[in-house]
């Protein structure tokens, strides 16, 4: 058994706390701390009705766990020193009243985490972004037809879809996310051949044909290729770092009643099937880069 207290990448921190009394605790200690050490950590000054930079997320219960899920009955408690209270109210850092506020998601090391902890809004946001990137170069590249497909096919791989799947290794898929990536992706291929949406209905074009012009697979391979490359990954690494000891873990905690989210072992599994991996293999086969790299591939 082992406990995660922060999460440290180059100047990004992420500390971790069980209820909203260890909040009010500890986060001014720890913004002491660093100013002791002369470094300067974002507030919100008193007054300033705007968002900090730093910001806490509270990860909540599911909704139906609440009589009043938008405040998550914080206003239900009588005693505020309960552990399972959590005020919305933004914390207050020093004593000169500077705060940091509330919020329903932050984004971290460039991936959006929520309070829900899905995947909904960072797959919004990055089809956004990669949505901004394509149609930037749509009319002068794309959409040129001087320019061949196989040079497209490079750039798209190259600049698309890396925008795009950025995180995508630990992201938890439904089917509906599945569907708004492949509908974006399907859009910019039918671009990138020169075919209308409405051509495409009339002439009874089918996905994969265009897909077959460019030599590319649907979004949902290049996700799980991403996602089981990662996984062989943080396999090969030693027992003693994070990714590693958390791979294969799991929390004492009985299940929520009702039907159960999706999961990343239940994600992980869709992969390991789309790839023909049987599931008490892929434990060994990723020990060993080549196969994996070579399992890994959708041949």
């Amino acid at each position: 058994m082992f406990e995660i207290t922060d999460s440290i990448y180059a100047d990004d921190t992420a500390d971790f706390y069980c209820s909203r009394k260890d909040v009010d605790k500890w986060v001014p200690l720890l913004y002491q701390c660093f100013d002791d050490f002369g470094l300067e950590v974002h507030r919100r000054a008193p007054g300033d009705n705007g968002d900090s930079k730093s910001a806490v997320l509270f990860c909540a219960a599911p909704r139906s766990c609440y009589t009043n899920p938008d405040t998550y009955d914080a206003e239900l408690r009588e005693d505020p020193s309960d552990d399972d209270y959590f005020s919305l109210d933004p914390v207050v850092v020093d004593g000169a009243g500077s705060t940091i506020t509330i919020v329903d998601n932050v984004k971290y090391l460039g991936g959006i985490l929520t309070t829900d902890a899905k995947d909904d809004k960072d797959v919004d946001t990055r089809i956004k972004k990669a949505n901004g990137a394509f149609g930037g170069l749509r009319k002068c590249f794309f959409a040129n037809q001087s320019i061949s497909l196989d040079t497209k096919r490079i750039v798209y791989l190259t600049v698309i879809v890396s925008i795009l799947l950025f995180g995508s290794e630990t992201w938890v898929l439904t089917e509906e996310l599945h569907r708004q990536l492949e509908c974006f992706h399907n859009q910019c291929v039918r671009v990138m051949c020169g075919v209308t949406y409405w051509r495409q209905w009339q002439q009874h074009i089918r996905a994969d044909t265009l897909l077959e012009r460019l030599q590319l697979t649907q979004m949902r391979e290049l996700t799980y290729q991403r996602q089981l490359r990662w996984l062989g990954h943080v396999r090969r690494m030693s027992e003693d770092r994070l990714p590693r000891r958390l791979l294969t873990s799991w929390v004492y905690h009985p299940r929520a009643s009702g039907g159960q989210m999706m999961n990343y072992g239940r994600s992980v599994q869709k992969a390991l099937y789309w790839a023909g991996v049987e599931q008490d293999e892929w434990f060994d086969l990723s020990q060993e880069r080549a196969a994996w790299g070579k399992a890994t591939n959708g041949q």
